[in-house]
């Protein structure tokens, strides 16, 4: 008699193992059907363009990566520091300021009045690798950074700030420049 209760636990026992198994292949088929659906799905909407929107990445999907213009030339100067200011009145011809070469810039970021918001452009004086006459008359060469303004808005885009500190960073790690000799405007929070 005890010898057939064993037998029927461990029947019962193969019979729950099989069951589970059973719901196991089940869960297991679902889940690859369902990501199967939703790989199709994400592949139909690739070729749509981001919608635009307040919480929208378009802005960000169509700048190119910081660094593009940040590379070291084979003529490269040792640079003693960064420096990250607003300009003093809004431009509107973004590619004049960059090609301007009595410009004191190194990099500027676009705005959104000239349609080029976060977009990041090296000027002659950074291809060259010149410093600019302000930092010579002092002895330094200093990377300058400009934020263009919007027309009667003195604040930079959170979309500027965010670029322009990536620039800062990188270019803090190409060429060694510590933290302390980087200058923000006094009214960042970063």
């Amino acid at each position: 008699m005890i010898d057939l209760m064993i037998m029927q636990q461990c029947n019962f026992r193969e019979y729950v193992s099989m069951k589970d198994n059973h719901r196991t292949a089940k869960v297991i088929g679902a889940l690859i059907v369902s990501m199967s659906i939703g790989a199709f799905i994400l592949m139909a909407l690739d070729d749509k363009p981001l919608a635009d929107g307040p919480f929208s990445l378009k802005k960000l999907s169509v700048l190119a990566p910081v660094g593009a213009d940040v590379a070291k030339p084979g003529n490269t100067t040792k640079w003693d520091g960064v420096e990250v200011y607003y300009n003093d009145d809004s431009v509107c011809n973004f590619d004049k300021l960059i090609s301007n070469s009595g410009s004191q810039i190194h990099f500027a970021i676009g705005n959104a009045a000239c349609g080029k918001e976060g977009v990041i452009k090296a000027s002659c004086k950074w291809k060259t690798q010149k410093p600019c006459s302000i930092d010579l008359q002092q002895g330094q060469k200093i990377i300058r950074i400009c934020i263009v303004n919007d027309a009667g808005n003195s604040e930079p885009s959170n979309l500027q700030i965010s670029r322009a500190t990536q620039l800062v960073e990188k270019l803090s790690r190409l060429h060694n420049i510590s933290p302390a000799r980087i200058r923000y405007p006094v009214n960042w929070q970063i």
